[in-house]
């Protein structure tokens, strides 16, 4: 079963996303980063993300992009997970900075990438990723597609 996004009256499908493999800053249909498979996720519920060019191994500059981002009121934090919201983590860090994103998809799922894998569909209750998850957002004054 597939959710269905807020924004959009059509169900959120992304299985053609699946198995597609990384690519530093990667934007689709090929292959996509981390961001690239969140900014097609939320593109798909009618929101379109601001685009962010930055390196996937800079995590000092991820970072703070994230955290300026958060103090921008851009974002707004939730309490738990809606389809869609991007899921910020501190991913394989090895500065213990905040250095990747995921995006909801319903049922305790999130969609993300990694350079291993490419795009795959993972548990938040997973106890790996329920220690790293640093918190839910929705980007705040998006805009919605008609």
């Amino acid at each position: 079963m597939s959710p269905v996004c807020p924004a959009s009256p059509h169900i959120f499908d992304y299985s053609d996303l699946i198995g597609k493999p990384f690519a530093n800053h990667g934007r689709g249909p090929e292959s996509y980063d981390c961001y690239g498979v969140a900014m097609e996720a939320f593109r798909r519920c009618g929101i379109e993300l601001p685009e962010f060019w930055i390196s996937c191994r800079d995590e000092s500059t991820i970072e703070k992009t994230i955290l300026a981002e958060k103090k921008s009121g851009r974002w707004i934090r939730l309490t738990k997970p809606q389809v869609p919201c991007l899921i910020v983590f501190k991913f394989n860090s090895k500065e213990d900075k905040l250095n990747h994103v995921g995006t909801y998809v319903g049922f305790g799922e999130f969609l993300h990438i990694s350079e291993g894998s490419g795009v795959h569909v993972s548990r938040i209750d997973h106890p790996y990723y329920r220690n790293i998850i640093e918190g839910y957002y929705i980007p705040a004054g998006c805009e919605v597609k008609q």
